[in-house]
């Protein structure tokens, strides 16, 4: 009997030794946040990311299958210190529009996602979700989150990105991080960061943006500051920080400025926090975004902004500038007034949205939590539970010029030219035939006036006012 006791508490000490041990892997490298996945701007390349809770070195695998054969790489962190420990692998040399599954291993676990790979323009549709002020109640956001893995489960060749449009959490405490953004108790949230990436912006709830920087590491301009952009199938996403100047000739200004000029994207987009114009029912609308940012709309041909800040859904358009105000994204609802400057619809529902892109057209879808059409902006700006576009007119910018004259056409390539007439019909300049649906001609040599611009295709005529300023 006394020897059946001591065997009995020398089991009972292997296996509390067991238990330690295993413990004791478990805490030496547990993951802390994510993983979650930023797009590094290429069809061939997607971003991983997370966090660990002590220096561990980790295994990366990724394939077109759960077998994960396409590759395998050995991770370090590239943010040491007690709340670093993150670690960044960039997949490359992807076939685009695939889908990929990966798996990180720390220890003995494992961690593991998916991913769509490509620019979001495989059949010839570029699809993005915007969602804002995703902070403070999780549970709200963990429904949006739910709706949208349905969504993508049910439509797959919509696993593409998000765009945020700012208040990511209630703080940018370290902190706030762990338990509102990448608290893995919400599995809904905890899967979406898995499978698609967020590019987004900074709200006034970022504070500093001390960890929003480090988590969310987008290829800033400027170290420190919030403001990028990236291309993404038939879009150019400019995001601006509005907690950095913005005022004309600042750096940030400045550099908008060009980035819009100089990028040939179809569809141009602008991506900040505090809105120019919504619903007045919580807050008044941007001063600074109203003077500085829809001027450079108008001049360049934007026609798509999303902002959040006003916890509703709200669409405003002024002088041709589509204003979307998606900031149900899970904090507190704000009531809505129905009263705004070139206020089409506000809604007072948490909400997210689907965009819709092709050459010519772009489609906005709002949704609630359960998946019900809030508002769809197509062709009259109606709802229905069908897709529909809004085609846009030809594109001139800048109006007024003074040097080059650039121009959208709302078709797809084909052969066209160009005449610039007076206003007594006199042909002042033309251009030969190109084959590509934009382009540019230059009236340096144009003296100050109004003036006709008329392009035309095989299939159609199009005509403007233009005015040339010296």
């Amino acid at each position: 009997m006394t020897y059946q006791i001591i065997a009995n508490n020398s089991i009972m000490k292997y296996y509390i030794l067991t238990l330690i041990l295993m413990s004791g892997a478990l805490l030496n490298a547990e993951m802390r946040k994510g993983p979650y996945l930023i797009y590094p701007n290429s069809d061939t390349r997607m971003s991983v990311l997370w966090q660990l809770r002590n220096e561990t070195e980790c295994t990366i695998d990724w394939g077109r299958d759960v077998s994960y054969s396409d590759g395998t790489a050995n991770t370090k962190e590239i943010v040491p210190g007690e709340n670093g420990h993150i670690h960044r692998f960039t997949i490359n040399k992807l076939i685009p529009n695939q889908k990929y599954y990966y798996r990180i291993k720390e220890n003995e676990t494992f961690h593991s996602g998916t991913f769509m790979s490509g620019d979001g323009a495989g059949d010839d549709t570029t699809r993005m979700f915007v969602y804002g002020d995703t902070r403070t109640l999780l549970v709200n956001y963990n429904k949006i989150a739910r709706s949208i893995n349905n969504f993508i489960e049910e439509n797959p060749i919509w696993q593409t990105m998000i765009l945020h449009c700012g208040d990511w959490n209630s703080d940018d405490e370290e902190i706030t991080w762990d338990k509102e953004h990448f608290n893995s108790e919400y599995v809904f949230t905890k899967r979406l960061l898995s499978i698609i990436p967020i590019m987004g912006t900074r709200g006034n709830h970022e504070s500093e943006a001390i960890q929003f920087n480090k988590y969310y590491r987008y290829p800033y301009v400027e170290t420190g500051k919030s403001y990028y952009s990236f291309d993404y199938g038939f879009a150019h996403v400019s995001v601006v920080d509005q907690y950095v100047d913005y005022s004309v000739d600042s750096p940030q200004y400045n550099w908008l400025k060009n980035d819009i000029i100089s990028s040939a994207k179809r569809w141009k987009i602008l991506l900040f926090h505090e809105p120019a114009y919504s619903d007045l029912g919580k807050r008044p609308n941007n001063e600074n975004a109203q003077k500085y940012l829809q001027p450079l709309c108008e001049q360049y041909g934007i026609k798509l902004v999303f902002s959040g800040h006003n916890h509703f859904y709200a669409h405003c358009e002024v002088n041709g500038v589509n204003h979307f105000t998606f900031g149900g994204g899970g904090s507190e609802l704000h009531p809505v007034s129905g009263t705004g400057e070139g206020l089409i619809k506000s809604i007072s529902k948490f909400n997210y949205g689907r965009i819709s892109l092709t050459k010519d057209k772009f489609n906005i879808t709002v949704v609630d939590t359960n998946g019900v059409i809030l508002d769809n902006v197509g062709i009259g700006g109606g709802t229905s539970n069908s897709e529909s576009y809004i085609n846009p007119k030809i594109e001139i910018y800048p109006n007024p010029s003074s040097d080059i004259i650039y121009y959208n056409l709302p078709e797809s390539k084909s052969n066209h030219s160009v005449i610039i007439y007076d206003i007594m019909g006199k042909r002042i300049v033309s251009t030969e035939p190109v084959v590509q649906n934009y382009g540019s001609i230059d009236v340096s040599e144009v003296d100050s006036g109004s003036y006709i611009i008329e392009i035309t295709t095989n299939t159609n005529s199009y005509a403007q006012t233009i005015s040339i300023i010296r």
